[in-house]
């Protein structure tokens, strides 16, 4: 489980990577729980959190730049 120190310290490439496999990661494990082959459900709540996680840093990123280019 990255913190936000982790997540600010990668690209904005690396997140939109991570945000994809975490999403598909959710996606799977909402499936597996569904059909009760879950074992760890605690995972899913995990999953969601890093997911919020990597898009609190990115919209933080967002509101950074407009920022900047508000000011120029």
């Amino acid at each position: 489980m990255p913190n936000a120190k982790e997540i600010r310290a990668k690209s904005d490439e690396d997140l939109a990577t991570e945000e994809k496999a975490l999403r598909k990661a959710i996606f799977d494990t909402r499936y597996k729980h569904a059909t009760r082959q879950l074992e760890d459900t605690a995972s899913l709540r995990r999953q969601r959190r890093d997911l919020a996680r990597m898009l609190t840093v990115k919209s933080e990123r967002a509101a950074q730049t407009a920022q900047k280019t508000e000011k120029k």
